[in-house]
């Protein structure tokens, strides 16, 4: 190649490259107008507010769990398959004693599910197998249920999670982003306390670019009702770096990067990878540790979780 070829040949990648970061601009300028319209179609019919929970072996946290968000929601929504510990037969004890038989949907998957990060994912035959197996699928039949339930009302469904105990009104900011940008947005919970049991101590995972965030951006999305029906769920699989194998929320705005994250933490996370022991709360700051004690630590004694037996260091 002659240098003036050379020269010729960037010019012209650096013309395809201006074009298509045109493109892009208008496209996002595009799709927020189109999606920003749709606010005003759901902005004054009657209000709903979801929580989409699939339910697997939490018995220590399920109660402690539904304590802290149900007051905020007006339905919740629980799918379940696969259990083998006393988390259906606490959540129905709960709803029973609080007469909450109204705000709950619970529906069972009629088919066994190959969890996160299963092998049969990461097979060649695995696309071979009933997808109805697959963890997204599981994911799609609870979030058309929510849908369902969306039809007609404004509002937002919000996936929660067994294993994470919420803090007080986390929603509110939330719902004034989304009010502020019309619906425009999809909007990233934060999770600061993301713990782990590893041995006999509970601690604060930073694995997620040192934020403390629980989860990536298509975990734990609170969609708007004005743009549920764009949204679905299908399998993430990656053999490198690292193996991946789990459900991955999809919707146009997430593609382009258009969602925003709240600035505030939402839940303690008690992600229990081996058998309980008790353990020591570590690298909690000040902060934390009060928001702990004031907010979590009362939930765990009341239900008497054995996750009231933590430690603070």
């Amino acid at each position: 190649m002659t240098i003036a070829n050379f020269f010729k040949y960037k010019k012209l990648r650096l013309l395809e490259f201006r074009n298509k970061l045109f493109t892009a601009i208008f496209y996002n300028k595009l799709t927020l107008y189109l999606f920003s319209k749709r606010y005003f179609k759901y902005k004054n019919k009657p209000s709903l507010k979801i929580g989409f929970l699939r339910l697997h072996n939490e018995e220590n946290t399920i109660i402690p769990c539904l304590m802290s968000v149900d007051y905020m929601f007006d339905k919740i929504v629980v799918i379940y398959s696969d259990i083998t510990d006393d988390s259906l037969n606490h959540l129905y004890d709960y709803i029973q004693k609080n007469n909450l038989q109204e705000k709950y949907l619970i529906e069972k998957y009629p088919y066994n599910v190959y969890p996160p990060h299963h092998e049969i994912y990461f097979l060649k035959s695995h696309f071979f197998l009933p997808t109805k197996s697959y963890l997204s699928a599981y994911y799609r039949f609870g979030f058309n249920i929510c849908k369902k339930l969306a039809k007609g009302h404004n509002g937002f469904v919000a996936k929660i999670d067994a294993d994470q105990i919420y803090l007080p009104d986390c929603f509110i900011e939330i719902e004034k982003m989304m009010e502020d940008d019309h619906y425009a947005y999809l909007v990233n919970s934060y999770g600061g306390f993301d713990g782990h049991i590893n041995g006999n101590e509970y601690k604060i995972d930073y694995s997620h670019g040192n934020t403390g965030r629980n989860g990536f951006y298509t975990d734990h999305i609170i969609i708007p009702f004005s743009l549920i029906n764009f949204t679905f769920y299908n399998m993430e699989i990656k053999n490198s770096p690292h193996k991946v194998a789990w459900e991955r929320l999809q919707h146009p705005l997430l593609w382009l990067g258009l969602q925003k994250q709240s600035n505030s933490p939402m839940w303690f996370h008690f992600d229990r990878k081996i058998p309980y022991k008790t353990a020591n709360l570590k690298k909690l700051t000040e902060e934390q540790k009060n928001l702990y004690y004031k907010n979590i630590y009362p939930l765990l004694v009341k239900t008497n979780s054995p996750y009231k037996d933590l430690i603070i260091e």
